[in-house]
């Protein structure tokens, strides 16, 4: 039988096992993981304007628009790094007030409104 080097655990208070490393059929062998270092952050951004050319190159905006209501900029949360803050950026055509509000990804609000003022307001959210 070859060495192995391979161990599991298949619950937390289960001891370390090298005899069986699949829960299903008990099979053997050796697991591989491969691992990815970062090195530092890798910011990526996105830029939409109401009239005009935007930027998405990461493809990070799903929908922005305001077909009924207020303005909704809607993202797909998993195409972001968790343990970076979010920062969003608002620029307006000028310097009335605005209530940006942040929703989770089943589309809730997730905290109260903000309370902003054009022409420029940044907000930062840290993730979960």
């Amino acid at each position: 039988m070859p060495p192995r080097n391979s161990w599991v655990r298949f619950g937390r208070r289960e001891p370390w096992r090298q005899d069986r490393i699949t829960a299903n059929d008990g099979g053997s062998g050796e697991y591989m993981v491969r691992l990815y270092l970062l090195r530092g952050q890798e910011p990526v951004e996105a830029t939409w304007r109401a009239a005009g050319p935007s930027d998405d190159r990461h493809k990070l905006i799903d929908y922005c628009g305001s077909h009924a209501g207020p303005l909704r900029i809607e993202w797909d949360p998993r195409r972001f790094d968790r343990l970076t803050p979010l920062a969003l950026n608002v620029e307006t055509a000028d310097g009335k007030p605005f209530t940006p509000q942040w929703l989770d990804e089943q589309g809730n609000v997730a905290g109260p409104a903000e309370n902003a003022k054009g022409p420029r307001h940044t907000a930062t959210r840290a993730r979960r």
